[in-house]
């Protein structure tokens, strides 16, 4: 009998929990029959296909997953409501990982709101990992993708969040008296009627946003990329570009009483119509920004940052941090203004390829080594991709920590390319390897930190060029296996390979 044993004699009964691997289409034809006969604890993996259909999780504590992931697995909900709910308590042990969610219309929510397009949460905190969400819509209300409210702190990791709408606010993810967990995602060409195209935080809500691409939104209000509004989210390791607004914050917009902690970022390329290309602060609102680059913003005032207004005071604390112009680029209001501490500059921070959406800093940076000492203000202890966040004697300016950098650009397809980035100091050749796997711990070498199990692979890249990041196409091989990730290191070497240098390790993962 599943997950019971039966005692003899005596012996009282006792029940023996157990998980179970449940099938779709093989068990349940459905995945929602398959939610609604799974056991706590057990992992509904999904083959792959198009699945049109919306799942209410009723509170089992059960993994949802694909077989073989997103881009091979789909479910559609066809305008027919949110693909997932959850809304009834469910915790972390409540999971949705490597779907593409698509067709989503959302749930109506308690402002009579169709809200959440692809995932609706209220008064739940599931995990949500390694999704594509994209052409979901909340026609007349929040969260074009991912919508929280109700003391929700869903973990949002790892996934890409792109071309999804709101009527109002977060057309990417939209978070209402909810402190979601939301890093190392990809949101990008997100669109909301109102603010947040790509994340909006609402009436006391304090998520940590840390570690995210979130590139190409729009909003027709506020915020471009983020809106806060009565919100105080931790901002940490973000790139945040070519994100633009109608009004204010092309970037980032603090609005009524907001006051966010924005660490580690880069800012850069954004445009808003009105005020604060990068930056728009107003109505009560007191952020403090540290280790931030805020470069080639634009604004009809304020090309950088914006803060008003006379009759609601708003200050920016503000320091260690690169803007372009200086404060000529900052605009304030009568009344409202800067709290300058030590370490502004205003110098071209040298990123790796602004064109290519590539801001890594070359090791030329002006950037490097001029972040706050960690004694002024708290350091992440990693930056935007999981390296050592002080490489040198202080933290880096923005989301990046420069140092020999090993990378990739693009998405890994079998058959398809990607480009191999490293960056090092010019005429500096580079032996690319790839190992059978990654070490457990890693073996302190004469050269750095080695990273792989051999056997090893090598391929001569090439010097690193004038501008100090060497860029090579890469194809990756057919019988690479989606889902697998492949370990790289690169040996980095001036004249005649005296003192080589071993560079981080970098996983491509290939979908």
């Amino acid at each position: 009998m599943r997950g019971a044993v039966a005692a003899t004699l005596c012996f009282c009964f006792a029940y023996v929990g157990y998980s179970a691997d449940i099938y779709v289409p093989d068990t349940y034809q459905s995945i929602q029959a398959a939610v609604y006969y799974a056991q706590d604890g057990d992992t509904i993996i999904v083959r792959p296909g198009t699945y049109t259909e919306t799942i209410n999780f009723i509170g089992r504590k059960v993994t949802v997953r694909s077989e073989k992931g997103p881009v091979l697995t789909v479910i559609d909900a066809n305008g027919s409501g949110s693909a997932f709910k959850f809304v009834n308590g469910e915790g972390r042990d409540s999971v949705v990982e490597g779907f593409t969610l698509r067709g989503g219309s959302g749930t109506l929510d308690p402002l009579g709101l169709y809200s959440g397009g692809a995932i609706y949460c209220q008064g739940s905190s599931p995990r949500i990992a390694h999704n594509i969400f994209t052409m979901n819509a909340a026609a007349t209300g929040y969260g074009g993708a991912i919508y929280c409210m109700s003391n929700s702190t869903p973990t949002i990791a790892y996934n890409k969040i792109t071309q999804n709408t709101s009527a109002r606010c977060g057309s990417g993810i939209y978070c209402r008296g909810s402190s979601a967990f939301i890093f190392d995602n990809q949101i990008t060409w997100n669109s909301a009627g109102g603010c947040g195209g790509g994340i909006a935080c609402s009436l006391g809500t304090e998520a940590t946003i840390l570690n995210n691409l979130i590139a190409h939104n729009t909003a027709e209000d506020t915020g471009g990329a983020i809106a806060c509004f009565r919100a105080s989210p931790s901002i940490v390791n973000n790139i945040i570009v070519h994100n633009s607004s109608d009004f204010g914050g092309g970037g980032i917009d603090c609005w009524r009483e907001s006051s966010p902690q924005i660490t580690n970022n880069t800012i850069s390329e954004n445009n808003a119509i009105w005020g604060g290309g990068g930056l728009s602060c107003h109505e009560r609102c007191f952020p403090k920004v540290s280790n931030t680059i805020f470069w080639n913003n634009s604004a009809l005032q304020g090309n950088e940052i914006w803060i008003g207004s006379a009759v609601e005071p708003s200050y920016i604390t503000i320091g260690y941090t690169n803007i372009t112009g200086g404060f000529s680029s900052v605009h304030s209001e009568l009344g409202s203004g800067l709290i300058v501490g030590q370490g502004i500059i205003d110098a071209d921070p040298l990123f790796v390829d602004p064109l290519a959406d590539d801001f890594h800093l070359t090791i030329s940076s002006p950037c490097i080594n001029a972040g706050a000492p960690g004694s002024v203000v708290p350091i992440p202890a990693h930056d935007f991709e999981g390296d050592d966040r002080v490489a040198f004697e202080r933290a880096d300016i923005g989301a990046d920590e420069a140092a020999l950098h090993l990378y990739y650009r693009g998405q890994a397809i079998p058959g398809g390319e990607v480009s191999i980035v490293c960056v090092g100091l010019s005429n500096m050749a580079v032996l690319l390897a790839l190992g059978s796997s990654k070490k457990n711990e890693p073996l302190q070498t004469p050269w750095g930190l080695l990273y792989l199990n051999g056997p090893f692979y090598y391929s001569l890249l090439g010097d690193i060029p004038s501008n100090g990041a060497l860029v090579k196409s890469f194809t990756v091989p057919l019988n690479w296996i989606p889902g697998h990730k492949y370990p790289f290191q690169a040996l980095c070497s001036g004249l005649a390979w005296l003192d080589p240098l071993l560079t981080n390790l970098m996983t491509l993962p290939v979908e």
